[in-house]
Formats: structure tokens, C-alpha cells, sequence
């Protein structure tokens, strides 16, 4: 007989089912018809077809029934744990991407408030810079009429038309288009003797502001016949 015969004919035995005889009979016939034991016992009416399952062969399917049921629980668990990580991760990416995209704005809006800040501080000091040249260059110039009326023709206001001449270039290099301003470097350039850049600016006075051509024409006229007369 094989194992499972030999495993069969002792737990027979020992429920008392099988007499040793009827084993040893049994066992013969086995050997003989080539059958199983239980064959050959179930044939011979000494045990039933239930009696021949194995105790533990109704345990194993509970065991294996056990053991799928954790593993599905543990399986589930990690599909549920899993996807409330990702669940966890996306909301947390999401919010780090609005709030990116919230300092990014913020940046950019401070980063441009900075740059107007700047360009409007660039543009008081210039325009700062400019009244104070035009201050210096009016002021020179009034002086410069008082000592020419004083003293005609001598040489008493040339430091204060230098001054003058200083004072209203600074203006006008920063605000050029200013054409009332031109005009009033004008009659410096022609108390210097500068004639043909006195001209110059009353053309160009009159290019920014046709309103003024009456009012210049003829003082252009005069400056270019003098134009060819170089100071002495």
C-alpha cells in the first residue's frame, strides 16, 4: 500500500472502525485488485465514502479561505492606503502650484511697481536736476542784463552769460522741446556774440510751437545778418 493507504488504515484503527483482521484483509485484497484501500473498503461495505476524508482536508480549505481573506483585507488596505496618498499628493501639488502661481504674480507685480518707482525717481532727478539749471541760467541772465545796463558793451557780464549759457543747457539737454526756453538761450547765445546759434533756437522754437513765429520772425531775421559777423 502507499502512504495515503497506510494513513488510512491506521486512523480506521484507531477510531476503531477496522479490526486488524479486517486491515489485514483489506490490505490483501489491495495488493491483489490493485485498487486503493479505500476502494476495496467502501466495495466491501466496512466504512462509508465520508469516513475516507482526511480530518485535516476540511481544515485546509477554511486555512486557505483565512489566509485569502487577509490577504485581500491587506490588499485592500494598501489600495485604500495608496489611494489616499495620491489623493493627498495631488491636493498638496495643487495647492503648492496655486500657490506658486500666487508668489509668481506677487513677484511680478512688486518687480514692476519696483521698476516704475525707479523710472519715476529716475525722472524727478532729472526734472529736479533741470529746474535748477533753468533757476541758474535765468538768474545769471537777469544779473547779466543789470550790468549791461550799467555798463554797456563792456566785459562785466561775461562771467554771469557763461553762467547763463551753463544754466539753460542743462535745462534743455534733459527737456529739449521746451520752445519759451529756447528762446531765452537764444538771446544768450546772442549777447555772447553766438549768432548763428541763436538762430538755431528760434527756428526751433518755432518748429515746436507755430504760435511763436510772429513773435521771433523778424529777431531771426536781424541774428542772420549778423550771422557772418564772427565775435571778436
Amino acid at each position: 500500500m502507499n502512504a495515503e493507504d497506510k494513513a488510512l488504515a491506521r486512523r480506521a484503527l484507531e477510531a476503531k472502525r477496522l479490526t486488524i483482521d479486517q486491515v489485514e484483509q483489506v490490505r490483501a485484497e489491495v495488493a491483489r485488485s490493485g485498487r486503493s484501500f479505500r476502494e476495496v473498503c467502501v466495495g466491501k461495505g466496512l466504512l462509508s465514502g465520508a469516513e475516507f476524508i482526511a480530518p485535516d482536508s476540511k481544515k485546509i480549505p477554511l486555512i486557505y479561505l483565512a489566509m485569502l481573506a487577509c490577504s485581500l483585507l491587506i490588499f485592500g488596505g494598501l489600495l485604500i492606503s495608496s489611494a489616499y496618498q495620491l489623493k493627498e499628493r495631488s491636493r498638496k501639488d495643487d495647492e503648492m502650484a496655486v500657490a506658486t502661481s500666487k508668489n509668481m504674480t506677487e513677484a511680478d507685480r512688486l518687480s514692476a511697481e519696483a521698476r516704475r518707482a525707479y523710472q519715476r525717481s529716475l525722472i524727478e532727478t532729472r526734472e529736479s536736476r533741470a529746474r535748477a539749471g533753468l533757476a541758474l541760467g535765468r538768474a545769471a541772465l537777469a544779473q547779466a542784463d543789470e550790468k549791461l545796463k550799467k555798463e554797456p558793451g563792456t566785459k562785466a557780464a561775461t562771467k554771469n552769460l557763461n553762467d547763463a549759457f551753463s544754466g539753460y543747457n542743462t535745462y534743455l539737454e534733459i527737456l529739449p522741446d521746451d520752445a519759451g526756453v529756447r528762446i531765452e538761450r537764444a538771446r544768450v547765445h546772442e549777447l555772447r556774440g553766438n549768432y548763428s546759434w541763436a538762430v538755431e533756437d528760434l527756428e526751433r522754437a518755432v518748429e515746436l510751437r507755430r504760435d511763436l513765429e510772429p513773435a521771433v520772425k523778424d529777431k531771426i531775421v536781424q541774428l542772420k545778418l549778423l550771422v557772418p559777423r564772427k565775435p571778436q
